[in-house]
């Protein structure tokens, strides 16, 4: 059995195989996720005759508690670069879950509302925010970290997993908070927030999230990472359709790469192997339990406000995610900060520190999707089209030959894709037959509705969809030949399978309603 394979992680990220350029946020994280494969290349490798002796037979899961799990390391030591403000409090105290030392810092003692700030990956921690605490300090308690394996707390064994950093924050809110918190978490503290308020929602008032990362399915994620530096309608226009190919073919990398053996899968069953491999490498933990991690779920069972604050500019965690979670969370709003990157705090501060005040303090949302325009039903026909954006009300819609080419704001009966790379944004469709049929096209769709008696139909097309509901009378979704769909946070409704759909598909002459039966049935007959 071919448990390991050489390059993989070239293949997996694409980094050998795509000559992008990145910007530092996009390197940093890089680096990170480039550690990460490489340590467990070596540690699979090494491992493969263990790991396939006695007929190739699987590692049993542990079922180690993190706390049993880790390994008390020597006490952290404040750093001596950072002068405090004398009225701020901080401290290192052990926490229960990775039973190790973790830096908190308070300030706004006297006041009765607290709010939780959650930093993201590298080493800055709780320093992330030194911008934000004196604006907040003001009105609230404020209370703030330093994750395990992060700035001034200790870098403990186990899983640097929001599952186990949400743990975190319940001990903490409970040893510190007044009341429920307000959480307001940035980049992979985003996730860690999420995922708090969703497991324990009874500690939290109301949620933030800022840029917040690795919530879109991994391949996904990958994919906005590696893209070209300018956008293809950036591009003189003759050169538009070029660039558009461009991004596409970086995308389909990407995918491709997506297919081969992951190495984290045996980690993911041992948690010795995943201390061995990233024994003083938190960055490299955080970075793979994160990606590794699905947030459905939590994202259709939150019940708080949510506010979500974005950069517009961010090349590390897509905008695209900010909108989707603003369509898909029961109660949010999206506020997006022009020019900001990957860390609109540091970059836009008195914007801001604006935004998020109104969010802490506010019960109210806001829809973040306009009502799509309202007309007379018509058809539209696009052929052989690049770079051009459509919106409003249609009866029937046909591409065919069109490139980069935006649907946005969109309700209609039917819509047709043949030989086209389209992306969707806020599109309805409604069809007393096929909702949405493609072929040998390529489609990247962010809050799409679609019901039908079959929902998609595909022949030889690549489907990245996020934040989808598909609804089929007799299939969600058919497929002819081979073709590739790829789900974040979606959802399916047909007489073979109903719920949340969270992956990577690559299926032929099949339904995938057939597909996700099986998986989720493995004893049943179809």
């Amino acid at each position: 059995m071919a448990i390991a394979r050489t390059g993989i992680l070239a293949k997996i990220v694409g980094l050998s195989l795509l000559s992008v350029t990145t910007t530092a946020a996009q390197a940093s994280f890089f680096d990170q996720m480039k550690d990460a494969y490489q340590d467990i290349e070596k540690t699979v490798e090494k491992n493969i005759k263990s790991l396939t002796h006695k007929d190739n037979a699987a590692i049993e899961p542990e079922a180690t508690p993190v706390a049993e799990a880790s390994k008390k390391t020597p006490p952290a030591t404040l750093e001596k670069d950072i002068i405090l403000p004398e009225h701020w409090q901080s401290e290192l105290v052990v926490e229960p879950t990775f039973n190790d030392e973790i830096f908190v810092l308070q300030s706004g003692l006297q006041h009765s509302q607290t709010v939780l700030l959650v930093h993201g990956l590298g080493q800055n921690g709780y320093k992330d925010w030194l911008k934000v605490i004196p604006a907040l300090e003001k009105n609230y308690h404020v209370l703030t970290l330093d994750l395990p394996g992060f700035g001034n707390s200790a870098a403990p064994s186990g899983r640097y997993s929001p599952t186990n950093y949400a743990q975190v924050l319940s001990w903490l809110v409970d040893t510190y908070a007044k009341g429920k918190a307000a959480v307001v978490g940035h980049s992979m503290g985003g996730a860690v927030a999420l995922r708090f308020a969703s497991g324990f929602p009874d500690k939290v008032s109301n949620l933030t999230l800022v840029d917040a990362a690795g919530i879109l399915e991994r391949t996904a994620f990958l994919k906005h990472m590696t893209r070209l530096p300018i956008r293809p309608e950036q591009a003189p226009k003759p050169l538009q359709k070029l660039g558009t190919q461009l991004v596409d073919l970086g995308n389909s990398v990407i995918e491709l790469s997506a297919l081969t053996p992951d190495p984290t899968r045996i980690l993911n069953t041992n948690s010795k192997y995943w201390n061995r491999v990233f024994n003083g490498k938190p960055n490299a933990n955080a970075a793979i339990a994160l990606v590794d991690e699905n947030f459905n779920d939590a994202i259709h069972t939150l019940p708080h406000n949510t506010s979500i604050i974005w950069g517009a500019e961010d090349p590390v965690a897509p905008l695209r995610t900010g909108i989707m979670l603003a369509g898909r969370l029961a109660n949010a709003d999206l506020a997006i900060i022009e020019g900001a990157g990957h860390v609109p705090m540091n970059s836009h501060t008195d914007q801001f520190n604006q935004l998020l005040g109104d969010a802490i303090s506010s019960n109210n949302t806001k829809p973040v999707i306009s009502t799509p325009l309202e007309g007379t039903p018509e058809d539209l026909d696009c052929e052989n089209i690049t770079g051009k954006t459509y919106s409003g009300h249609y009866r029937h819609i046909t591409l065919e030959d069109c490139t980069g080419v935006v649907l946005k704001n969109i309700t209609a009966n039917s819509l047709s894709i043949e030989d086209s790379v389209i992306e969707m944004q806020n599109v309805t469709v409604n069809s007393d037959s096929t909702a949405l049929e493609t072929t040998e096209s390529v489609i990247v769709a962010t809050n799409l509705t679609l019901a039908g008696t079959i929902g998609i139909m595909t022949d030889g097309s690549r489907l990245d969809l996020a934040g989808v509901s598909i609804q089929g009378k007799q299939a969600a979704i058919k497929i002819d030949n081979s073709s590739r769909i790829l789900f974040s946070v979606s959802d399916m409704t047909s007489p073979l399978f109903t719920g949340n759909v969270h992956g990577d598909f690559r299926e032929k002459d099949r339904t995938l309603d057939e597909v996700l039966f099986a998986k989720n049935n493995p004893t049943q007959d179809k």
